[in-house]
């Protein structure tokens, strides 16, 4: 403006007011990008600040998914080995043993105790207090559960037997009250040990049932156990991948191998960088 000044009398009023005006708004110019410019630096800084901060909680955040991980698969595992442990006891019974005898008697018992006859709703098994089977079947009458056996069942609870495989003379006295082994035919005596045998044999197989469908649930829960940790590995597997975009350490850590179905531990913990 100052040389302007100089030279205004040289030039005329209308164009040194033109060029005056464009010199201001030349200045005004000037300085709203000098205080722009100040902004920019200003804001830009925080951002860094910012940007920083929000980084490393970044880091943080994935390095406690983790150690949050790693302490859900040792959980997890711990339950693993719990429903293996149960499929291993989920053996089908082959044998007939001795034990096995003994239970067949007692579920047999059991369900025939409260089994009634159409004609005169007499109970099939005796439950007097005299006699060795109790209403309350719990065993015998000196609480032994060796007291569930063959012998007692033919002693006290023939007339039940009789009713399933006795003729029909039999069946007619069976229902009335109390029969005796003398009182049976020579055909009816005949099938007891085929009787005793399906005995076993039903209660066998009734028992593989139950252990086949419980083996296959505990499969299921161990299957189960079996992809929550892959979710768990592939979890710490990816936070580990951003962890190297940002150029952080990777450090030594328990891991869930899928091959070999076994959880590895780290011979440092997981915070000792490799």
């Amino acid at each position: 403006m100052a040389y302007l000044d100089e030279i205004s009398h040289k030039i005329g009023d209308g164009m040194y007011l033109n060029m005056a005006d464009k010199i201001k708004r030349v200045h005004e110019n000037l300085i709203d990008a000098k205080t722009n410019d100040d902004d920019v630096f200003y804001y830009t800084s925080d951002d860094n600040n910012d940007e920083e901060q929000r980084s490393q909680e970044h880091i943080q955040c994935l390095r406690h998914d983790i150690s949050e991980s790693i302490e859900k698969m040792h959980e997890e595992y711990d339950n693993m080995k719990k429903y293996y442990k149960h499929i291993i006891e989920c053996k089908l019974i082959q044998r007939i043993t001795s034990r096995i005898k003994q239970e067949s008697i007692e579920y047999w018992c059991h369900k025939n105790i409260n089994m009634v006859s159409v004609r005169d709703e007499h109970r099939y098994i005796d439950s007097t207090p005299q006699n060795w089977y109790h209403t309350d079947l719990i065993g015998s009458c000196d609480g032994k559960i060796n007291s569930w056996t063959w012998g007692n069942l033919l002693e006290h609870g023939l007339r039940t037997i009789v009713i399933e495989i006795g003729n029909e003379g039999e069946i007619s006295i069976a229902k009335k009250g109390f029969i005796h082994l003398d009182e049976l035919s020579l055909s009816t005596l005949k099938k007891l040990p085929d009787f005793e045998k399906q005995i076993y044999n039903e209660y066998r197989d009734i028992r593989n049932v139950a252990i086949s469908n419980m083996k296959n649930l505990w499969e299921l829960e161990y299957k189960k156990s079996q992809g929550i940790l892959e979710i768990l590995e592939f979890k710490c597997a990816s936070c580990e991948e951003q962890l190297r975009v940002l150029n952080e350490p990777i450090y030594t850590r328990d891991f869930w191998d899928v091959e070999g179905d076994i959880l590895f531990s780290g011979t440092r913990m997981i915070d000792t960088p490799i």
